[in-house]
């Protein structure tokens, strides 16, 4: 079925418009017409017009119309759908998008046709453990340790994330050379409306905008059921809809968000909802719990890895992801029977050690300074002890921070990655070339990895989940023994 169809008129009492089924050109279809969520009336949409028929619409016979009696002050808004469906038909008389530069379909890789899903929302809200002070003390422990450890020249500004560490992470590092344990752990439990999250997850003004924001909540909220169901289609658990064939299109934003996590849980044998070990992450409300978009292309890198690993006959692989963010594709990637090793600024790693650990607290995770074992499922290490890893890696990983780091950094990590790589660097980045730093662009990854050599593209696509993003796998032209 391919459905066309708009609203014409829509006001306080009345609602009127069309819709035409292609695959049943003059088979009048069941509509619904809705208060809210509330339905009123369920009629067909049989009406003759005229234009309808000039136009090829079948017979013409597709036009409805329904009048309420007059709402009350609090009544909810008219609109309607195809009985059903999930989704409601748009109103296209009083622009109901955006100019371009504001226009929400750029973040998205599905049409808005039938407009924004209505998925329920909400925030993680998350408890102290038995253990955390303890877990706490050793994130003291192993920050300091890299801090004492870390040379002059690492610190030096030039790149978004140390004007990021001067501007937010003040609160975070006054606990830290406090030892206040107690302190670092509530802050902690709450990092994703703090300032070491700004840039990583949400931050601050980013939480307050989607508590009190509709605008805003809707606009993300569709954003990740936007990767809810990019995901399903990379697995093959939907068909990827086809704008030019008279096959269903614009529907699969509305599929049923609850069946489909469902289905991607099963499918992947790992559960989709990450534990509420940090509060307020906003993101999509599952009976297993909240589900943001930083989880979904987590578990999408990770099950790239994955795949690249059973490819290159690799059946637990070692992979080192440079800049991991709050830890996500480390903790599917464990989940999935993969060694991960996270290189990142001291202060991050403090977060994703308090994440990880919490989130995985049957595994062995390792923090800088801590001996690790064979058994070791995540070490995390400071930027400045990349070169230092032992053994190599399977794969070298990085997504949504090369671009924004100094383009020497950046170089140099991959320098050192070509020696250290056995089987590929996978890249999920972006290329806008956006100010980062004073009049500094940022960089693009194709272009630092020219420049540093070692390695070849084997493959380039645009990334399944993220509208904008590139996925690129690297091979070392010389691999790692």
């Amino acid at each position: 079925m391919a459905y066309e169809g708009h609203v014409d008129i829509l006001n306080d009492l009345e609602i009127a418009g069309w819709v035409y089924d292609s695959s049943r050109r003059d088979e009048p279809i069941p509509v619904e017409i809705l208060a809210g969520d509330e339905v009123l009336a369920s009629l067909k949409a049989d009406g003759f017009r005229q234009d309808l028929l000039d136009a090829g619409k079948g017979n013409g016979r597709h036009a409805f119309r329904f009048r309420r009696s007059a709402p009350s002050g609090q009544a909810a808004p008219l609109s309607v759908r195809v009985a059903g469906k999930r989704w409601r038909i748009q109103h296209t008389a009083a622009g109901v998008l955006s100019p371009v530069h504001q226009d929400p379909r750029r973040l998205y890789q599905h049409s808005l046709e039938f407009g924004f899903p209505r998925v329920p929302h909400g925030f993680t809200q998350a408890e102290a453990s038995d253990r955390e002070e303890d877990l706490v003390s050793r994130i003291i422990r192993a920050y300091r340790l890299a801090e004492a450890e870390r040379p002059r020249e690492a610190a030096a500004p030039g790149d978004m994330w140390s004007d990021l560490q001067a501007a937010y992470h003040g609160e975070a590092l006054a606990l830290i050379h406090a030892s206040d344990v107690r302190g670092l752990a509530a802050y902690l439990r709450e990092a994703h409306a703090k300032g070491i999250t700004v840039g990583v997850s949400q931050g601050p003004a980013a939480t307050n905008a989607l508590r009190t924001d509709p605008e805003i909540r809707l606009r993300v909220l569709t954003q990740f059921v936007d990767y809810l169901a990019s995901l399903a289609e990379f697995l093959g658990l939907m068909d990827v809809e086809a704008p030019d064939q008279e096959g269903p299109f614009g529907e699969n934003l509305h599929a049923d968000a609850d069946r489909l996590v469902e289905r991607i849980s099963r499918h992947v044998g790992i559960p989709l909802e990450p534990p509420p070990v940090i509060g307020a992450n906003f993101g999509i409300r599952t009976p297993g719990g909240i589900l943001s978009g930083r989880d979904l292309c987590s578990l999408y890198a990770a099950l790239r890895l994955r795949d690249l690993a059973i490819d290159a006959g690799v059946a637990s692989p070692r992979v080192c992801e440079i800049g991991g963010g709050v830890g996500g594709v480390a903790y599917y990637g464990a989940l999935l029977g993969g060694r991960f090793t996270i290189v990142d600024l001291p202060i991050i790693g403090v977060l994703q050690a308090y994440y990880l650990q919490r989130a995985l607290p049957d595994h062995e995770i390792r923090l800088h300074g801590e001996d690790v074992s064979p058994s070791t499922a995540i070490r995390l290490a400071p930027t400045f002890r990349f070169a230092d890893q032992p053994g190599g890696f399977d794969f070298l990983f990085n997504q949504d921070s090369i671009p924004e780091m100094s383009a020497r950094h950046a170089r140099e990590y991959l320098r050192h990655a070509r020696e250290m790589t056995r089987h590929g660097f996978l890249s999920i980045n972006q290329e806008a070339r956006a100010l980062q730093s004073g009049a500094q662009q940022q960089s693009v990854v194709r272009e630092l990895v020219d420049e540093a050599g070692g390695f070849r593209r084997a493959t380039r696509h645009r990334h399944w989940l993220r509208a904008g993003y590139v996925e690129e796998l690297y091979r070392p032209t010389a691999p790692a023994r």
